[in-house]
């Protein structure tokens, strides 16, 4: 890779989490960095917390599924910053959660907004411009999720898988015109971070109505288990180092652990033989 002092990486998700922990690790290479996010009080303390050590910041609020506020995002990094370097198209959401046949449309339209179209949107207003520059790096965040399938997941198994797909397909696309930019699948496991609280973030239109019969303290304590289990994941510097790693190496396929190798293996065999889907594990087994 070459020298990235003084260029710009651009972010979405980039106030909270594994984006904020990319945003330091690209800052301690002297890189520029571009935050988008939707949620404005994290996204201005994660601005300050980068500005604080020297690093120039863009910070723009910013929902990667509207495509207006998309073109608005990739309008203001052309006039204020420049042409960009690394992308990480990193924003996501669980989705709704349950038994397929209990998910809202407001469920599976959720999770479809934010993984899925703020993959598309943000291939659409910079990837023309990194091809033709013939430089740079895009790094797609999918999931472990996005290579296996375990039950209660339906919206984010969905768009995970998709967006995988999309990357797969954006590397082909790249070597077929012998381009030199780069692309890269991020498939964590579980990392220890507020992802399970992302309803906080949930738009009105899309909430669900409530539930009589579900009460705030059987909310809570499922959001508590969750949290807990999310906890013992890896952490977000981790992940983040993985990524700068494998932006260097030029390599397709980030994992940030090894638990579920034998859980993809498994389930790729059975494709290949035409076996049914092998039962008996799920992504949280392990931690």
């Amino acid at each position: 890779m070459q020298d990235l002092k003084g260029r710009i990486a651009l972010i979405t998700g980039g106030a909270s989490g594994i984006g904020l922990a990319m945003a330091h690790r690209f800052a301690r290479e002297g890189m520029r960095l571009v935050l988008a996010d939707v949620e404005g009080g994290a996204l201005e303390k994660a601005s300050a917390e980068i500005l604080s050590g020297g690093t120039e910041v863009l910070s723009v609020l910013a929902d990667v599924g509207d495509p207006d506020q998309m073109d608005q995002l990739a309008a203001r990094v052309r006039e204020e910053f420049g042409p960009i370097q690394i992308a990480c198209l990193n924003a996501g959401v669980s989705g709704g959660g349950g038994p397929i046949e209990t998910l809202t449309t407001e469920d599976w339209a959720w999770g479809i907004h934010v993984n899925l179209w703020g993959v598309i949107h943000g291939l659409r207003v910079f990837l023309s411009d990194m091809k033709a520059r013939d430089a740079g790096h895009i790094v797609i965040t999918s999931s472990i999720a996005g290579l296996t399938c375990f039950p209660s997941a339906g919206p984010y198994h969905a768009t995970k898988h998709a967006v995988a797909g999309i990357a797969e397909t954006l590397y082909h696309e790249l070597a077929e015109a012998g381009s030199k930019v780069g692309v890269s699948c991020l498939c964590p496991g579980l990392v220890s971070t507020n992802f399970p609280t992302g309803d906080r973030n949930r738009p009105a239109s899309l909430l669900n109505p409530t539930d009589p019969n579900v009460t705030e303290e059987q909310i809570a304590t499922l959001r508590k288990a969750v949290g807990d289990v999310f906890a013992r994941g890896a952490t977000p510097e981790h992940v983040a180092d993985c990524v700068f790693e494998a932006i260097a190496a030029g390599r397709f396929w980030i994992y940030t652990d090894s638990i579920h190798e034998k859980l993809i293996r498994d389930r790729h065999r059975a494709i290949e033989a035409g076996k049914n889907p092998p039962q008996g594990a799920g992504a949280l087994d392990g931690y």
